[in-house]
C-alpha cells in the first residue's frame, strides 16, 4: 500500500478523557444548581404570596427557556469552544440565581427561572 492510499490512524491520546472529565463535571455542578430550587418552591411561594398556579408557573417558564434554547444550543456549539459556553453558562446561571434569591415579586422570579432554563439547556448540550 502506498502512502496516499493507506487509511488514517489516530494516536491515543489523554487529553480527550481530561477535556471530558473537566466538561462532565461543569456539566453536574451547572445542572445541580439549575435544579436547586425545586425543594425550595414552597418557600418562594410563601415568601412572595404565590398561588400554587403561580408556583407552577416558575416550573413551566425553566421548561420554555430550556426548551426555546436546546436547538440554538446546538447550533452554537459549531461555533464555539466548549470551554466558553460552559462558562457563558455558568454566568448566567449566576445571574439567575441571584435574580431568584433577590426576587421581590413573581415577574422577578419568572424571569429568573428562564434564564436558569437557557443556562441549563447550554450546558446540557456542551456536556452532549
Amino acid at each position: 500500500m502506498s502512502e496516499e492510499t493507506r487509511p488514517r490512524t489516530r494516536t491515543a491520546s489523554c487529553s480527550p478523557y481530561r477535556e471530558l472529565v473537566l466538561v462532565g463535571t461543569a456539566v453536574l455542578v451547572l445542572s445541580t444548581t439549575a435544579f436547586f430550587r425545586v425543594p425550595l418552591l414552597p418557600q418562594i411561594g410563601r415568601d412572595l404570596a404565590m398561588s400554587a398556579r403561580q408556583i407552577g408557573l416558575i416550573t413551566s417558564t425553566f421548561a420554555v427557556g430550556r426548551l426555546l434554547t436546546d436547538l440554538p444550543a446546538g447550533r452554537v456549539l459549531e461555533r464555539m469552544r466548549p470551554t466558553s459556553l460552559l462558562a457563558t453558562s455558568a454566568a448566567i446561571m449566576l445571574i439567575g440565581n441571584l435574580a431568584m434569591s433577590t426576587a421581590w415579586r413573581a415577574l422577578v422570579v419568572y424571569a429568573a427561572a428562564f434564564l436558569l432554563g437557557v443556562a441549563s439547556a447550554v450546558s446540557n448540550a456542551t456536556g452532549m
